[in-house]
C-alpha cells in the first residue's frame, strides 16, 4: 500500500490565490478485490467507509 501515501502526498497541495493560502486534499478510501468484496458495489461501499473511518 505504499502508493497510497505516495498519492495522498501528491494530492495535498497549497497555493496563493489572491494573497491568501488555498490547501487542498484528498481522501482515499481503498478495497481490494477479491480479499474485501465479491463486487463493484461493495469494493465501493467499502472504500467509503474507510474514508469515513479514517477522518
Amino acid at each position: 500500500m505504499k502508493y497510497i501515501v505516495e498519492i495522498k502526498a501528491f494530492t495535498i497541495k497549497s497555493f496563493k490565490y489572491r494573497s491568501k493560502t488555498i490547501q487542498v486534499g484528498a481522501s482515499i478510501g481503498v478495497a481490494s478485490y477479491p480479499e474485501d468484496a465479491n463486487s463493484p458495489e461493495e469494493l465501493l461501499k467499502l472504500a467509503d467507509k474507510v474514508i469515513y473511518d479514517n477522518k
